[in-house]
């Protein structure tokens, strides 16, 4: 995977409409609701939901990275597991590594997104928003 992996998500027409849908739910949540998001896998397309969000309410780049990256160590066991079965069936390094990436999350990818988003101002999202995802989030 390049560093445009996650990026790709916010590119495509249907990707963004799914991100700013998510963030109209969020939005529309009654003070005490909860919501529930997943993927697949939970962590590619749940896990740039889960970091939008974050970012939205304010948490520091660094702290919503690092969140991200636990994604790596919840799924160890899988990613080791994957790694061994690709090896065992003769797949050489660079295969292996992409195995574990395809498994894991990438670091350097999600932060890639988060550039390209500061740099186009965001996902649109009004201050007014942003204040009221903070009121239905942070309490």
């Amino acid at each position: 995977f390049g560093n445009d992996m996650y990026l790709s998500f916010l590119e495509s027409e249907n990707g963004l409409a799914g991100y700013r849908a998510f963030f109209q739910k969020l939005l529309g949540q009654k003070e005490g609701e909860a919501l529930l998001w997943h993927c697949t896998g939970g962590k590619d397309r749940a896990g740039t939901a889960a970091v939008l969000l974050l970012s939205a309410l304010g948490v520091d780049r660094e702290t919503v990275l690092q969140d991200f990256m636990l994604t790596n160590d919840f799924n160890a066991q899988k990613i080791a597991y994957m790694a061994q079965a690709a090896q065992a069936k003769g797949a050489d390094a660079a295969t292996v590594a992409g195995v574990k990436n395809l498994t894991g999350v990438n670091y350097d990818a999600m932060a890639a997104m988060l550039d390209a988003i500061d740099a186009e101002d965001g996902m649109a999202l009004t201050e007014a928003q942003l204040a009221q995802l903070q009121a239905l989030y942070l309490q």
